[in-house]
């Protein structure tokens, strides 16, 4: 039989995340080299798209979306990948609207 070693992350509502529990996690991943990833929904937290905000403009800055978009890969899926085996990532959507 071929045991293989995931990580579940879940509701990570980047950029607003836990940057010590993330970190906590990648060391995690570093010793036990997972063979895959699953992002358990609410990924991001995508304030500046949200229609909860839109009579707020300060959590709609111009530019914002895309920034964190850019932001997440650098600063969370880089990372992941860089402590995994190849291996897979699934992606759960998260709550439905």
């Amino acid at each position: 039989m071929n045991m293989q070693r995931w990580v579940v992350g879940h509701d990570l509502h980047f950029p607003q995340y836990d940057r010590p529990t993330f970190l906590a996690m990648l060391a995690l991943m570093r010793d036990i080299r997972p063979h895959g990833f699953i992002f358990g929904g609410d990924q991001f937290d995508n304030a500046e798209i949200s229609h909860h905000n839109s009579a707020k403009p300060i959590f709609k800055e111009r530019g914002s979306y895309k920034q964190n978009v850019d932001r997440f890969d650098q600063d969370i899926l880089k990372p992941i990948e860089s402590v995994m085996r190849p291996g897979e990532m699934v992606w759960i959507k998260g709550n439905p609207r």
